[in-house]
């Protein structure tokens, strides 16, 4: 029998390639009912000898006395992009699976609140069918718009774990005052920054801009990686056993694997039923979401302002010189009669 397929972004529309049969004999997505849940070992073994070098990882808390046990799934996806490596057609792909496993996955997003609520908002599903690409070229984050839906058609809980950008950008003020040398360079740094965009773009600040850059990608990467963790304990403290997704950013993928690493790779399952390790994350995420006061207005002062005024008496004092009058009178080569009626 083929493998139904489930959903169709490029042709506008959801559908399956399975036989008609009775509505009762077909799933959320028009596909057979899910398999049923099975041992995570044997399953994750053979899904990560199938990611063809995709930008995908996974983590896994295994099972200890009565304690069931946790994975998590991480995908990045590319800026605007819904079809081919690090789109949102990988990431479906990599959710039907996680659903067939277990159909009550979840999904967590690399996302701040406001951003999650506007797309449930503005994208409801309709028919159970997801919209069309061309129809989500338009929205902000919109790769992430066919995960929502298909959490939507599977009625799985959704969850925003990314920090605010007001909070983002005033914590990047306060390090380019503490660090003007780095606010120099966004002269010339600002002028080349639509030439990068996901994993390079989170390369090229961070060579540049090396400070700046760690508040702006790593913090939002930390931040998102330790509510994951905090989810996975969650749901271990309360006996259930958890299948997640997470879906980010690629411009922050690297980021999050890396501390996702450090906090479940090596005994993992002794640091989330630690009450000790709970309230470190606690206490750090706290910090991470930190109110600090707006240096922006000051920032705009300092290094676009001043320069602007003292260029502008530059060229005042430079058309004086050449038009031989007084001193302080910006002619800027404007003729002034000696006469008036």
């Amino acid at each position: 029998m083929l493998r139904p397929q489930i959903w169709s972004l490029r042709c506008g529309r959801c559908f399956s390639t399975a036989p008609a049969v009775p509505s009762a004999s077909v799933g959320r997505w028009g596909r057979w009912p899910p398999a049923p849940r099975t041992p995570l070992g044997p399953w994750l073994r053979e899904w990560r000898s199938d990611r063809r070098g995709f930008a995908t990882a996974s983590f896994t808390v295994p099972a200890s006395g009565t304690a069931p046990a946790q994975a998590l799934f991480v995908v990045g996806l590319n800026e605007r992009k819904f079809f081919g490596q690090d789109g949102a057609e990988e990431g479906l792909k990599l959710l039907e699976r996680v659903a067939e496993h277990d159909p009550n996955y979840q999904i967590l997003l690399g996302l701040e609140e406001i951003a999650l609520e506007l797309i449930e908002k503005k994208n409801k599903v309709k028919h159970k069918k997801l919209t069309p690409s061309r129809e989500l070229e338009a929205f902000s984050n919109c790769e992430m718009i066919p995960i929502v839906q298909a959490g939507m058609v599977d009625d799985r809980p959704r969850r925003a774990l990314g920090r605010t950008r007001k909070t983002s950008v005033n914590h990047v003020a306060w390090m380019l005052m503490k660090h003007p040398r780095e606010a120099v360079q966004i002269y010339w740094a600002f002028w080349r920054r639509k030439q990068y965009k996901d994993a390079a773009r989170y390369k090229f600040w961070s060579e540049h801009l090396p400070n700046a850059s760690h508040v702006y990608f790593n913090e939002r990467a930390e931040l998102v990686a330790i509510r994951a963790v905090e989810h996975m304990t969650i749901e271990r403290v309360q006996g259930r056993r958890s299948v997640a997704v997470l879906a980010v950013s690629n411009e922050i993928f690297t980021p999050v694997v890396k501390y996702l690493n450090e906090m479940l790779e090596k005994d993992g399952a002794s640091k989330i039923g630690d009450p000790e390790f709970s309230r470190q994350m606690r206490d750090r995420a706290s910090e991470l979401c930190l109110d600090v006061p707006d240096l922006t207005p000051v920032l705009i002062l300092i290094y676009l302002g001043i320069p602007l005024l003292l260029l502008r008496q530059l060229v005042v004092t430079i058309d004086d010189m050449i038009t031989e009058r007084g001193p302080g009178l910006p002619t800027l080569g404007i003729i002034v009669p000696d006469d008036r009626d």
